[in-house]
């Protein structure tokens, strides 16, 4: 409808006006879509304050929708944009236990790890990266991005027996290449880790 029309345009103002009629129509089915639009359009705009708003919205409104599942893995993503990483994580972790099947949930257990690793907690950045290792329902590319991620950061922190180890796992239980070919995990072999134990020595 007319309202993602004027989002596709970049014209959010007039988006917002849109859905904003959606909403006191009453419509059933599209007011939640309208309301999630908006919310949306802020967070388009990096105005991530007003879109927490606006998801929070979807959800007290229309709890037992799509929208409102959707909603809440998007307040979680706003959250980190304004570097309020503790928030992002108790949010995002929420959004995953109660809707572990929504299409969001593996990306975010993912971007989980990367909050914690912003936050240079390299603890919690492992453990929230074995979490989508070890769920077989996370596609494969996302689950070997995981693992070779657990063993850069024991790299990096100089745990050279540990990073090794690490390698050997990627090597053994995810013998396919990542599908993007230039994805860091495709340059992990047997050589590299020689080389990363011959420069321990």
């Amino acid at each position: 409808y007319i309202g993602m029309v004027y989002v596709e345009q970049r014209k959010y103002e007039n988006a917002r006006g849109e859905f904003r009629n959606v909403i006191d129509s009453g419509h059933k089915e599209l007011s939640p879509l309208a309301q999630f639009g908006i919310a949306q359009t802020h967070f388009s705009e990096a105005n991530y304050e007003k879109a927490i708003d606006e998801y929070e919205k979807v959800i007290g409104n229309y709890s037992a929708t799509k929208s409102a599942e959707d909603a809440r893995f998007y307040i979680g993503w706003s959250y980190q944009r304004l570097e309020k990483y503790d928030e992002a994580i108790l949010q995002l972790e929420e959004a995953i236990e109660l809707f572990p099947h929504n299409e969001n949930s593996s990306n975010s257990q993912f971007f989980i790890a990367q909050i914690y690793h912003a936050k240079e907690d390299y603890q919690g950045a492992t453990e929230a990266y074995r979490k989508v290792m070890d769920n077989t329902t996370i596609d494969y590319n996302t689950r070997r991005s995981a693992q070779y991620r657990i063993a850069k950061l024991l790299e990096e922190n100089d745990d050279i027996d540990g990073a090794v180890g690490a390698y050997q796992q990627l090597l053994k239980n995810f013998p396919e290449l990542h599908q993007t070919p230039s994805h860091p995990s495709n340059n992990i072999n047997e050589n590299y880790i020689q080389k990363l134990r011959s420069e321990q020595l």
